[in-house]
């Protein structure tokens, strides 16, 4: 691995050219440091370089300072980017080695095996199990167990265009619903006259035929970019796939049944053998509690080190996407309506969209993603979300009392719980000769966004928090309309432009209440003991902060 990953160093004579031009030059490191620019007392070296005071050698000396200083930049972008790709390969490494061996200890510890109970048949009598856990089970309200026999169907609906392995993501669901009555299949397949789109097709009339499965074909190919410069027609696969989305949704809750609720897939998705469980007794969670709006499978931290118990559910602040369920209330009274025409995920996690809704996840992922190639071009993939752990014990959640995760029950017991924990630094809980027990929760707080992302980097949970800032705005502004930045007035009126520029919640994915709560193990140790750790702003909290 090493070897094919060699890094790009410059030889050691380059590197003394360097450091002799530096310093003749006397400007070197000082010129890089941004105090030398802000010092009201002394002249900058800007000012310097202009006046007869500096030797006209070291001037004539410093494009080359300028053009090596360029080349070292260089070589250090390259750099990260191996380095970017190695850690892909050890978090790769930590699946392949550790979680079998992980497996192994748990079964030999409890007496359980990590093969799946099969869904062919209806699970059993529900019998409520409360699991531990700081949101209070026995609340005032309750969610009604669901019997099994007796539900209203909930759709499956397959966001499909032209790749041909949605067959291993159909496969998947097939094999884990356990009825097909209950959880029929809808196909929306877009992409009409794209390569592959003919032999895709073949495969869905499959499950037409085999499976019962309804079809339905986008037909609209013009280009939502049509007469836009070249630069923005690169983003048209974006607006094409929002155009899908309402196109199908509309088809769903169009459809006779009069389907009162939805699940979204995409064919690039794996799925749990226990994830349509997961999903009813979730949709009666929708039902109870209006301070809900969606349900997803999906954990964005849900690599192995970070999860541990399956039986696991949360409240989030933040749009998961990637295998979720809504009601249709929500779709006819909001979403439908006013459905955008780009960037849906996105624009779902809009405030005007949330209203201060929820959704709920698991800390074990019922999905995985298998689509490293896309319109996104696989952002995140090598480096997070091909590490996602999908769910391996079949966890019957409609003999699990859900209770706890209405907000009356859930707000209170997850702060009080929180706020009683023992709060500990980041580097205890990072270093080597860690003494942190396993046996107790921890708290790491955090200042502000910044600091946020600085402890999510280090303990490799995504610090992403889907903010768009005025500078975003402004840029777009003057790609899009040519003017230079002195001719902008601000604030910036995006709509003058043409430019949608919206800021964002600043949410951090998986947060709720802005706590993010995983289990650490440190990486390549995926025997040793997970222990709970809650990422918490430090108190008084006056909430998500925008840009």
């Amino acid at each position: 691995m090493c070897r094919r990953h060699r890094l790009p160093l410059l030889r050691p004579l380059q590197w003394a050219a360097i450091c002799v031009i530096l310093c003749a030059a006397g400007v070197g490191v000082i010129m890089l440091h941004p105090a030398a620019f802000n010092t009201p007392a002394q002249k900058t070296w800007l000012d310097m370089l202009t006046e007869s005071e500096v030797p006209p050698a070291i001037r004539e000396s410093l494009p080359q300072v300028s053009e090596t200083m360029k080349r070292v930049n260089q070589h250090l972008d390259e750099e990260l980017n191996v380095l970017s790709l190695i850690e892909g390969e050890l978090n790769e490494l930590d699946q392949i080695v550790g979680a079998p061996e992980l497996e192994r200890k748990k079964s030999s510890q409890w007496g359980m095996t990590s093969k799946a109970k099969s869904p062919s048949a209806p699970p059993t009598a529900p019998r409520p199990r409360e699991i531990p856990h700081f949101g209070d089970p026995n609340g005032l309200s309750k969610v009604d167990l669901v019997d099994p026999a007796n539900m209203s169907p909930i759709p499956v609906l397959m966001i499909a265009c032209n790749r041909v392995e949605v067959k291993r993501a159909l496969d998947r669901v097939v094999e884990s619903r356990w009825s097909a009555e209950r959880f029929p299949i809808i196909i929306s397949q877009d992409c009409l006259g794209s390569a592959h789109h003919a032999e895709t097709k073949e495969v869905l009339d499959t499950y037409v035929v085999n499976h019962g499965a309804t079809l339905y074909q986008q037909m609209n190919i013009t280009d939502p970019l049509e007469g836009r410069s070249k630069k923005e027609k690169k983003w048209s696969g974006y607006y094409k796939i929002a155009r899908h989305y309402k196109f199908a949704l509309d088809k769903v809750f169009a459809h006779p049944a009069r389907y009162d609720s939805v699940i979204i897939m995409e064919d690039d998705l794996d799925v749990a053998s226990d994830i349509f469980e997961f999903f009813a007794q979730g949709r009666e969670l929708l039902r109870a509690d209006p301070t809900l709006f969606c349900v997803s499978a999906w954990n964005d931290n849900g690599k192995s080190q970070h999860v541990a118990d399956p039986h696991r559910l949360y409240r989030t602040d933040f749009f998961p996407g990637l295998g979720w369920m809504i009601l249709r209330s929500l779709w006819d009274d909001e979403l439908g309506p006013k459905w955008t025409d780009r960037y849906w995920d996105d624009w779902v996690r809009l405030p005007e969209q949330r209203n201060g809704r929820a959704c709920i996840r698991p800390e074990v992922s019922r999905t995985r993603t298998f689509g490293a190639k896309g319109v996104s071009k696989g952002q995140f993939f090598n480096k997070y979300l091909k590490f996602i752990k999908l769910n391996e014990e079949h966890v019957n959640f409609l003999a699990t009392n859900v209770s706890y995760l209405l907000k009356h029950n859930y707000d209170n017991a997850l702060t009080k719980h929180v706020r009683s924990l023992e709060v500990t630094a980041l580097t205890a809980l990072t270093s080597l000769d860690s003494k942190l027990s396993s046996d107790i929760e921890y708290v790491i707080e955090y200042s502000n966004n910044g600091d946020f992302k600085r402890m999510a980097k280090a303990l490799g949970i995504m610090s992403d928090n889907k903010v768009r800032a005025r500078a975003c705005v402004c840029m777009c502004v003057l790609v899009k309309t040519g003017l230079s930045r002195d001719s902008l007035v601000f604030p910036v009126n995006t709509q003058t432009y043409g430019v949608v520029g919206v800021v964002q919640e600043g949410i951090f994915r998986t947060a709720y209440l802005g706590i993010v709560s995983i289990v650490w193990r440190r990486r390549g140790h995926l025997e040793d003991a997970p222990i709970r750790v809650h990422l918490a702003p430090k108190l008084p909290w006056d909430g998500y902060q925008p840009a």
